[in-house]
Formats: C-alpha cells, sequence, structure tokens
C-alpha cells in the first residue's frame, strides 16, 4: 500500500514538473522567436540591419509600442480588453504635436510629455468610468472610443498639413511677388505654390 502511495506521488510530482516546465516554456516563448528572427535578418540584410544606427533605432520605435501593450496588458489580466489603445495613442501624439507647433509653440518639451499623458490618461479614465459606473460593454465602448479618436487623428493631421500648405502657398506667392525684375525667370505663383505644397505633403 505504502509502494503504490509513493509510485502515486511521484508520478503526480512528475506532471506537476513537466507542467511548471510548460508553462516556463510558453511564458518565455517571445525570447527564442526574437532570437531567431535577428539572426535571419541579419543573415538577409547583413550590412543594413546589423548597423548601431538601426539597432538603436528598432529600440527607439519599440519603446513606445511597449507601452501602450503594457497597458493592453493590464486590460487582458483583469479579463477586459481595449480596443481603442492605438486610436487613443495617435490622437494623443497628434494633438501634442499641435499643441507645441501650433499653438503654444514656446513651451519646452517637458510640457508636452505631460499634455500627451494628460489627454491619454483622461480618455483612458473615460472608458473605465463608463465601463465601470454605466456598466457599459468593454466593446462596445473602446470600439465607439476607437471610432472617435481615430477620426480625432485624422482631422488633427488634415488640420496641419491644410495649414501647412497655405503657409507654404503664402510664401511662395510673397515671394514671387517681391521678386520685381526677376520675376519672368522665376516660377509662377501657382507652379511654386503647387511645388511647395506637395513637399509639405510628402512630409
Amino acid at each position: 500500500m505504502s509502494t503504490l502511495s509513493n509510485v502515486s506521488s511521484t508520478i503526480s510530482d512528475l506532471q506537476g514538473d513537466r507542467t511548471r516546465m510548460m508553462l516556463f516554456a510558453l511564458d518565455n516563448l517571445i525570447w527564442p522567436i526574437l532570437l531567431v528572427a535577428f539572426v535571419f535578418f541579419s543573415l538577409l540584410l547583413p550590412e543594413i540591419f546589423t548597423q548601431y544606427r538601426n539597432i538603436e533605432f528598432l529600440l527607439y520605435t519599440s519603446a513606445g509600442l511597449g507601452a501602450i501593450t503594457l497597458a493592453e496588458a493590464i486590460c487582458l489580466i483583469s479579463g477586459n480588453f481595449d480596443l481603442s489603445v492605438g486610436s487613443i495613442a495617435g490622437f494623443s501624439s497628434m494633438f501634442t504635436a499641435l499643441f507645441l507647433t501650433s499653438w503654444f509653440s514656446g513651451v519646452p518639451g517637458i510640457v508636452g510629455i505631460l499634455v500627451v499623458l494628460l489627454v491619454g490618461g483622461s480618455i483612458g479614465f473615460l472608458n473605465g468610468f463608463f465601463i465601470a459606473k454605466f456598466d457599459v460593454n468593454p466593446f462596445l465602448q473602446t470600439l465607439s472610443a476607437l471610432i472617435v479618436f481615430e477620426g480625432g487623428y485624422w482631422s488633427c493631421r488634415h488640420g496641419r498639413s491644410t495649414n501647412c500648405r497655405r503657409a507654404t502657398c503664402g510664401s511662395a506667392v510673397e515671394r514671387s511677388r517681391s521678386e520685381g525684375s526677376s520675376r519672368s525667370r522665376s516660377p509662377s505663383p501657382s507652379s511654386s505654390c503647387s511645388a511647395s505644397s506637395s513637399r509639405c505633403g510628402s512630409s
């Protein structure tokens, strides 16, 4: 009897160890995948991918994505999800860019960090408030926020490009008029305006 109990306890211990090993492997599966991807692209593009500037660029661009992923992970751990994290991040960034460049161009950069955190945090607070206080379905609430702030992002971007085109058109026409005698040798205001607008739109 004692022998059977010892064998069963040994089997249960082995099964527990196997389960823990599988969970550990699943939790750290990203690191082998990352290593394989790095080796693959290093062999595919050795002159470009392994450069210091490229690795630095990848780390810089991954920082913002990692912060968004961390916020989404908190929602998933709590049993919910957020469809609006991408649109909120884009709208907050565009709003802060307009705040620093068009509305209050003289403020220091630290204010921009506070503004983007305030805008994104306020929108996230509103999402959580409606879900927790009024029992709104998280899917519907975050989907509506995605639609609203995706539109807000494109509205801010369109307004910025429109103002940019107007500014470049006005400066091109003014330069063309002030040239005086050399006007015949310079391009027309409309061509200068269209060229400046195309450069502005491409930027």
